[in-house]
Formats: structure tokens, C-alpha cells, sequence
């Protein structure tokens, strides 16, 4: 539907656009001039470790680490 993801239970849960890969080590963010540099205005992720999901640390482009609301619409 236009959107892939991925979860790692020690890394991070996040989205990404269709075919874009990720680096999942600590929420996508710094993959080495890897995935993370590809459409970085669509991706999304939050932190997960010791099973549980933590606050969201990747929104876009945009780093804000856990200071927002986490919502997910779904249809």
C-alpha cells in the first residue's frame, strides 16, 4: 500500500517509502550514506528495546526525540 516497514525488538519499528531499505540501527538514522539518505522526508520510526516501544526519535526529516504524541491512523 505504498509504504514498507520494519522491527527490530533491540533497535527500532519504523516505516519507510517502497524500496528504500533501512538501517535499523538506532531508528534509521545514520546508515553510512546508506538507506537513511533516500527520501528522508518519508520516514518514521520509534526506538524498541527490552520489549518495549519507547519514544519516537525519527519523524521526517526532523529528530525531535520523545517530546511529542505518537498517532497512527490507520482505514
Amino acid at each position: 500500500n505504498g509504504t514498507d516497514w520494519y522491527f527490530d525488538t533491540s533497535w527500532g519499528w519504523g516505516f519507510t517509502a517502497p524500496g528504500d531499505g533501512n538501517f535499523v540501527c538506532s531508528c534509521d538514522a545514520d546508515g553510512g550514506g546508506k538507506a537513511p539518505d533516500l527520501h528522508p522526508d518519508q520516514r518514521l520510526c520509534w526506538h524498541t528495546g527490552g520489549g518495549t516501544l519507547s519514544s519516537g526519535y525519527r519523524c521526517g526529516k526532523q529528530f525531535p526525540g520523545g517530546n511529542y504524541d505518537r498517532i497512527v491512523w490507520t482505514y
